[in-house]
């Protein structure tokens, strides 16, 4: 397994993690939302499955919704995640940059892609990408602390 797969399955179980422990929170307390949202993107989510269990993926998109946070980190982390850890066996290649000497990235394909000039973006994502996913985890996990302590308080 490469480094990238590893991270983006730690990444994505340390937020399930998270929202299991922010749902038990609000269910303590008593705040806990209903089981079906409406995000304001118009898309329905619905927390819980029909035995109560947590629904992670919704419920992050809810949160996220709620606490007015960007999702293309959490996104990009979903369908990334899956794929590799599911899917499919990555492809790696190197990319010059073009742009100074020496400026080179990691491409992580979930196929061997010959010709990137008609490829499907889907299909492969940079290493660099990867750090809007870092970024969007440490946001998240301060913004829903803060959010706890507030409705605690």
């Amino acid at each position: 397994m490469l480094a990238t797969d590893s991270f983006l399955f730690e990444y994505r179980a340390f937020l399930d993690l998270l929202a299991k422990f922010v749902y038990g929170i609000l269910n303590g307390i008593g705040k806990q939302p209903q089981v079906v949202q409406q995000l304001s993107t118009g898309e329905t989510v619905r927390l819980a499955d029909s035995k109560g269990r947590l629904r992670s993926h919704d419920f992050l998109l809810y949160l996220c919704d709620n606490l007015q946070l960007p999702t293309d980190w959490f996104a990009f982390l979903s369908i990334h995640r899956n794929l590799f850890t599911h899917g499919a066996t990555p492809y790696c290649a190197i990319e010059d940059r073009l742009v100074y000497l020496g400026e080179y990235d990691v491409l992580i394909m979930s196929s061997n892609i010959q010709d990137f000039s008609v490829a499907d973006p889907k299909d492969y994502f940079r290493l660099s990408e990867c750090t809007a996913v870092v970024a969007g985890v440490r946001q998240f996990g301060s913004v829903v602390q803060d959010y706890l302590v507030s409705l605690i308080r």
